[in-house]
């Protein structure tokens, strides 16, 4: 009976032994498996940070000549703008210049004919005085008319 129970006990630990090994084995798959995921993962963990970090190196460069751009437009349209205000100077000087020109040329010519009604009305007046004949008088009609001509 020893030796059966010998025997049943050889066995359990045969069995025991090949579960152990049958858990071995596993334990190495699964590890090695794990290991291989790990590895897996961190290389595409590695891959996808390079691939960020090449995405912001490109939207910096982007934002760059973005800024860049900007500038350039924000100088051109400040020049023009300087541009614009200096012809709009310029105008608004020379139609002032000729505004006066104008008022001056309104005055001369008030003047003189001011001076020409001054001149007949003398004329006319010495002219009634006299008691001069008709031709007289009509040849200070024909000197005024001439004098409102010029």
């Amino acid at each position: 009976m020893l030796l059966g129970n010998l025997e049943a006990w050889e066995g359990c630990m045969n069995e025991s032994r090949g579960n152990v090994a049958i858990h071995d084995v596993l334990y190495h798959q699964i590890t090695s498996s794990s290991d291989e995921a790990i590895k897996v993962a961190l290389g595409l963990v590695d891959e996808a940070d390079k691939a960020a970090q090449k995405m912001v190196a490109e939207c910096e460069t982007l934002l760059a000549a973005v800024r860049q751009g900007t500038e350039q437009i924000r100088a051109e349209l400040r020049d023009k703008m300087v541009e614009f205000a200096t012809v709009m100077r310029d105008y608004s000087e020379q139609i002032a210049a000729k505004n006066r020109a104008y008022v001056e040329a309104a005055r001369n010519t008030t003047e003189v004919i001011n001076s020409h009604i001054e001149a007949v009305r003398a004329a006319m007046n010495s002219v009634a005085h006299e008691g001069a004949p008709t031709a007289v008088r009509e040849a200070a009609l024909i000197e005024m008319s001439k004098a409102l001509k010029q």
